[in-house]
């Protein structure tokens, strides 16, 4: 033992072969032990001496025949070690086979000899040893568990037939344990997998009758109602699960699908933002979504979200930039300007100053809140930062710039011009239209009478 540990100690080192040298003191006092045995084993093949591996194996296998993980050891190395030589890949197969004829009753060798199988791409030959797997008559449901996780390797369920021949091997474990969770839950993931709903459906529902605390088990009970077309059920089964958890984000994305196909947007937006806030989202994510929002006319649920987005992404414009858009809708003027007034101290980059949109919106804030000066100088800003190559970017804020001195009774002249410019862009606007009216309008009140005869 104090040899042993004493390797232990060099191997936790990193000292390989110092390591390799106690084990083999060991193994000499005893060279029966099957644990020992392996440790030299991958000693050696860290030290790139594979045939020492092997050969040590092959002797822990002499010495311990009765035993099933002598074999299993032999095999595994042989499999994975065998650098394309094929007389050890056959000896790999070999002691595989041998294994599960002398040792029918375990499990482990089954599922080694069928990896192997479906690792040459064999398979009939997996699907042979499956069909022995089978006879094996055990008492477990776990062992049944498992050769059904291994058989839908060797049978994809992409097929009836395939899909009945691993069912079999669930079937199995549930009459064994028609009452343990786990066993349930099992069964129901892979008849939901495989498309057998209605079969899926009542096992969740004995999951959560003998464990009611099992939150998973109530989600997976709430994709069967769901699946199962049983809508009313899934949305009460989501709405219990956010009660007992509000900040469950898989509850909150399964009631985004579930609102977005029944067509209410503004409750599948609410929990995608939940989702996001959940989950610590990026900028981009609740930049996107607040744009929904805004386009939803969803303007409070946006500033509510807004606020966990400057909160969590500080001294970027986006956020209170997109705040002073929904401070306008909802007509909260002096709130859309300091809003604005935050977006525009976020710009601290000299290279990377407010453009020309950013000057336009501004504007617009000043505007609303009566700031005529403020709201004409970065309207003049705004056209002057536009690129040369799109004038026609700028002709909002030609217009607006007319608008506000014709409401000011100022500038008429210059007002005409500007107003022109922005038609010459978009000459079918409404509310171009409309400015062009009402400033032809006043033209006319202001113009001097003619002279009688």
């Amino acid at each position: 033992m104090a040899a042993y540990f004493d390797g232990l100690i060099h191997a936790h080192r990193r000292e390989p072969a110092r390591a390799l040298a106690r084990y083999l003191e060991v193994l000499e006092l005893d060279p029966g032990n099957l644990i020992l045995a392996q440790r030299v084993a991958e000693a050696y093949s860290l030290a790139g001496k594979p045939n020492d591996s092997l050969a040590v194996l092959e002797n822990a296998l002499r010495r311990n025949p009765d035993v099933p993980e002598a074999w299993l050891f032999v095999s595994d190395f042989c499999y994975r070690n065998h650098n394309n030589s094929e007389p050890v890949k056959a000896r790999a197969f070999q002691l595989a086979t041998q294994a599960v004829d002398r040792f029918p009753g375990h499990g482990g060798l089954f599922k080694s000899l069928i990896r192997m199988h479906l690792g040459e791409s064999d398979r009939p030959a997996a699907a042979a040893a499956v069909e022995k797997a089978a006879l094996r008559d055990d008492p477990h449901p776990a062992w049944w568990l498992s050769l059904g996780h291994t058989a839908s390797q060797v049978f994809p369920p992409s097929s009836p037939e395939n899909i009945a021949k691993v069912s079999a091997f669930y079937r199995k474990a549930l009459d064994l344990a028609p009452k343990d969770p786990a066993t349930l839950r099992a069964v129901g993931d892979f008849f939901s997998l495989t498309g057998q709903l209605a079969e899926a459906l009542p096992l969740y529902q004995s999951v959560v009758a003998l464990t009611p605390g099992d939150l998973p088990a109530r989600e997976r009970l709430a994709h069967a109602y769901s699946l199962n077309g049983r809508k009313d059920k899934a949305l009460e089964t989501w709405q219990e699960l956010l009660k007992i958890n509000p900040k469950d984000p898989d509850v909150h994305r399964a009631l985004v699908k579930y609102y977005e196909k029944e067509g209410d947007k503004p409750k599948a937006i609410f929990h995608r933002s939940e989702v996001i806030r959940l989950t610590d989202g990026d900028l981009r994510q609740y930049l996107q979504l607040t744009r929904e929002m805004l386009d939803a006319k969803l303007f409070r649920e946006a500033l509510t979200f807004l606020e966990f987005a400057e909160f969590n992404f500080p001294g970027t414009p986006d956020s209170p930039r997109l705040a002073a858009q929904a401070h306008q809708a909802l007509g909260e003027k002096q709130k859309a300007l300091a809003a604005i007034e935050r977006a525009a101290a976020a710009f601290t980059d000299p290279a990377s100053p407010p453009d020309s949109a950013f000057h336009l919106e501004w504007a617009l804030a000043h505007r609303a809140a009566g700031h005529f000066a403020e709201a004409a100088a970065h309207l003049k800003k705004s056209i002057e930062l536009t690129p040369r190559a799109h004038p026609e970017q700028a002709a909002r804020a030609y217009h607006e710039l007319a608008a506000l001195w014709l409401e000011n009774n100022e500038h008429l002249q210059e007002a005409a011009v500007l107003l022109a410019r922005a038609l010459k862009f978009e000459p079918a606007n409404p509310a171009f239209l409309e400015t062009k009216k009402q400033l032809k309008a006043k033209e006319e009140a202001v113009k001097p009478a003619s002279p009688t005869k």
